[in-house]
């Protein structure tokens, strides 16, 4: 008996380790400290942490096939993930966070609920997260490959726009929600890990740089695939693998909820096949991970309203 039980305790005593030691190593890393990559400028980094084995965007059932065999992985991050980093030119304005969701139920989501790519769509309590964790997650990951980085050196007026942004994005409690794909908080609709850096990248004025051309991905998800509480039927796993819907995305003319959002796995591995042939950017390596910076400083800063008016996506 007390065989049995072992072979059954240890495989999950070790993979447990390993996620703790993937997201929070032991070793130390100093906050705000002044990097010469940066060349004395304010700067953005915006961090894609890879999933352990890609998300498969291709068809709704591929999704959920590439969704499962991450969920089963030792490792962290295992629909991938994005975080901010921001620092002012003098050191004194230093953030590095994303959201995070606190509670998500996954399993009685799917199972129970069966809310189908309702998922996608669903909201969570939410949370910003700590840079005391997320940096020395950041150093592990660049240790093994996980991670790559995009910078941008910013101008002051910039850098101080960010930073006013972000104020704001906690004194209208934004950081509390963490959302579906479908939201964004400039909207005041919570965010997601990947709305949260894209509305900074937004505010920055770099969604329309052209570092970032083909960083959106568009899917329109069928009607009926999407559970409780946007519809009325039920999706249960087993429709995945036998409805004809899970095979392809919806078309334009079919019922659907179109979502626009950072493919992040894409994006990860595109800068990871970067190479020094563009006089555009700068690119170093950390461990096994790159990092590729842009001069954005002279830029001009947005002087648009943070906060806007959502138009109806359903059709």
């Amino acid at each position: 008996m007390f065989k049995w039980l072992t072979l059954f305790i240890v495989p999950i005593v070790i993979i447990s380790v390993y996620k703790r030691t993937d997201r929070y190593p032991t070793n130390k890393t100093l906050l705000n400290e002044i990097d010469p990559f940066y060349q004395g400028h304010g700067h953005l980094s915006i961090h894609f942490y890879s999933s352990p084995f890609g998300i498969d965007w291709s068809s709704p059932q591929q999704l959920l096939v590439s969704s499962l065999k991450n969920a089963v992985s030792p490792f962290n991050r295992i629909i991938s993930h994005v975080a901010i980093e921001v620092q002012s030119y003098d050191g004194n304005f230093y953030r590095f966070t994303s959201m995070s969701d606190t509670s998500k139920d996954l399993y009685k989501r799917l199972l129970s609920d069966q809310v189908g790519l309702g998922l996608l769509l669903a909201e969570y309590p939410g949370t910003l997260e700590n840079p005391h964790r997320l940096q020395p997650e950041l150093s592990a990951k660049k240790q093994s490959g996980r991670v790559q980085t995009v910078s941008y050196l910013l101008s002051k007026k910039t850098i101080d726009r960010i930073e006013k942004y972000l104020i704001e994005y906690k004194e209208k409690k934004q950081d509390r929600v963490y959302s579906g794909l479908d939201k964004h908080p400039r909207y005041l609709e919570g965010a997601g890990c990947m709305a949260f850096s894209h509305a900074v990248s937004e505010i920055a004025g770099l969604d329309t740089d052209k570092s970032q051309s083909s960083w959106d991905k568009d899917i329109l998800i069928p009607m009926s695939l999407i559970g409780p509480p946007h519809t009325k039927h039920k999706v249960s796993m087993l429709k995945f693998f036998s409805s004809k819907d899970a095979q392809s995305w919806a078309k334009s003319s079919e019922s659907h909820i179109k979502i626009t959002f950072w493919d992040i796995d894409k994006i990860y591995k595109d800068v990871k096949e970067l190479k020094l042939d563009d006089t555009d950017f700068k690119l170093r390596k950390v461990g096994r991970s790159h990092e590729v910076l842009y001069d954005r400083t002279n830029l001009q800063t947005p002087d648009e309203p943070f906060w806007l008016e959502r138009k109806n996506t359903i059709n």
